[in-house]
């Protein structure tokens, strides 16, 4: 099933302190990305659906540039999700270094392709 238009914002501080927690961080190159995954309880309230959120500060350029990185994120990260067997459930946080600015499409999505597969699919699902 893919996850097209499935994927939704992760938003609420408690969300964000858990990730911080209980999270497991791989960096690869420009960007690093902070894996969760649900447990039984969230997996029943939140479904299975992934929750994605960015942080792209100021120093990585302006509000061009920032938002045009985010939106070749959300795209690569849509991608890599419906390519993992099983809908993938748990939260996800992507964090994006001032290097990522120089970067093209390609590049960005080799360096969050080796960031999530680091995460094994048992994670993800």
């Amino acid at each position: 099933m893919p996850t097209v238009g499935l994927i939704r914002r992760l938003r609420f501080r408690d969300d964000f302190l858990a990730l911080r927690r209980d999270g497991r961080t791989v960096r690869r190159g420009p960007l690093e990305v902070r894996f969760r995954a649900f447990d039984g309880d969230q997996r029943n309230s939140h479904g299975c659906e992934p929750r994605v959120a960015y942080a792209i500060s100021r120093a990585v350029g302006g509000a061009v540039v920032r938002n045009r990185i985010r939106r070749r994120l959300r795209v690569l990260m849509t991608d890599l999700l419906d390519r993992v067997d099983g809908p993938p459930g748990g939260d996800f946080l992507v964090r994006v270094l001032p290097a990522a600015a120089s970067c093209d499409h390609a590049t960005l999505g080799h360096h969050l392709a080796a960031a999530v597969g680091e995460f094994s699919s048992e994670e993800i699902r």
